[in-house]
């Protein structure tokens, strides 16, 4: 269920843009949209990518820890050890 007026995904990404917006460190809104909330859900194989956790992340043509703008330049989604590429 989302919230009206939400795109999923998108939604996100603006939300990352906007703590970034108001002086939030681009690694530190990183881990709002990622580990912050695994950990507070009780998800501990997930939000991270490391060995042994679960790991369906999004594809980007971008240095997304160096350049925000990098989300929206979608190149592909791994879900379930699956590469779904744009377009696809």
């Amino acid at each position: 269920m989302g919230v009206a007026g939400t795109v999923h995904g998108a939604s996100v990404w603006r939300e990352l843009e906007l703590l970034v917006d108001v002086g939030l460190a681009l690694l530190e809104a990183l881990r709002c949209a990622t580990s912050a909330p695994a950990s507070v859900f009780g998800l501990p194989d997930r939000g991270r990518i490391a060995a042994e956790l679960r790991a369906d992340f999004v594809l980007l043509d971008g240095d997304l820890t160096t350049d925000l703008a990098a989300l929206w330049d979608v190149v592909g989604v791994e879900r379930s050890r699956r590469r779904l590429d744009k377009g696809r």
